[in-house]
């Protein structure tokens, strides 16, 4: 009896020590997510085409996401079997770009272009007197993953802005004349709170302008589905896409104690200051190789 109650008791106090100890938990990561890997901050986008795609600047990583709450830590080992492709670009039309050394402002289109603004005239009759406001620098470094585009007309309405009406609902300009609404495809509310951050309001744009534009609710199949692609961090040639099951579903860990989770990132912080710094001065101000790139794209993943 008393050997019976021994077990007992130590059983019972296994139990409570096993629970008090953060739970380990597992899931994978596979096409679409954010990755990282214990031994860097380095923020990852791993695309429809298998391979991973660097965030080159937290300016970049926040015109898509609104925080790291969703980045999933795989082996560094997993991590470097994937192919390092390229720089995962700016959302379009969500922020304006210059490069440190010319006055000239940019409007971010879709694929990666840049579309130059003839005048501050313009820039201002399309966003508004503090346009300035949306103004990031875009380090020269990292110019020319970007393709130069036709430059903006005067009073062009281009694709891509982000307007949103009274009652709070987002569209995204098609043209000249339209605007599709996005919470047609968009059901992640975290998502719809980031692109709310970089909508104009419809009223003061119209008012601006002078430019009638149709919000267009109702949308069709074909529709639904430019508006679906318009989101996708990375835009990928539709021969490259693979089929997702073919990607190796690298398992995750996950703690239910983030400080220990946290505990295997570099001590150094590293900030988009501190990107651009080192990009300038060691990286090739034309054509900088992603195998060099690499190490400086850290996108700083401990929240403050």
């Amino acid at each position: 009896m008393k050997l019976f109650s021994r077990f007992l008791i130590s059983f019972i106090v296994l139990s409570l020590v096993q629970i008090s100890y953060p739970l380990l938990t597992h899931a994978s990561a596979t096409v679409g997510d954010l990755i990282k890997c214990p031994d860097s901050s380095a923020v990852y986008y791993l695309a429809q085409d298998g391979n991973r795609y660097a965030f080159p600047n937290e300016a970049v990583f926040y015109s898509w996401y609104d925080n790291f709450d969703e980045v999933k830590t795989i082996a560094c080992s997993d991590l470097a079997t994937l192919t390092l492709t390229g720089l995962v670009p700016y959302q379009a039309g969500t922020r304006l770009v210059k490069i440190p050394s010319a006055p000239t402002v940019y409007f971010v289109d879709f694929d990666a272009t840049l579309r130059a603004f003839e005048s501050e005239e313009d820039v201002a009759w399309l966003f508004g007197s503090d346009w300035n406001n949306l103004v990031d620098d875009l380090p020269e470094t990292f110019f020319s993953h970007y393709t130069l585009g036709t430059a903006m007309q005067s009073n062009e309405i281009p694709a891509g802005l982000i307007l949103k009406d009274h009652q709070e609902n987002l569209y995204r300009t098609q043209g000249e004349l339209s605007a599709f609404d996005l919470m047609q495809v968009v059901s992640d509310t975290s998502f719809e709170e980031q692109l709310n951050h970089f909508a104009l309001d419809f009223s003061t744009f119209e008012a601006r302008t002078s430019v009638l534009i149709t919000l267009e609710s109702s949308l069709n199949e074909d529709q639904k589905a430019t508006l679906t692609s318009q989101l996708k961090t990375v835009q990928v040639q539709e021969e490259d896409i693979i089929d997702s099951q073919e990607v190796i579903l690298f398992e995750t860990e996950s703690f239910e104690d983030e400080t220990d989770a946290d505990a295997s990132l570099p001590e150094e912080e590293i900030t988009g200051e501190s990107i651009t710094q080192n990009a300038e001065a060691e990286l090739d101000m034309v054509s900088g190789s992603i195998e060099d790139i690499e190490s400086l794209m850290a996108v700083d993943t401990e929240l403050e």
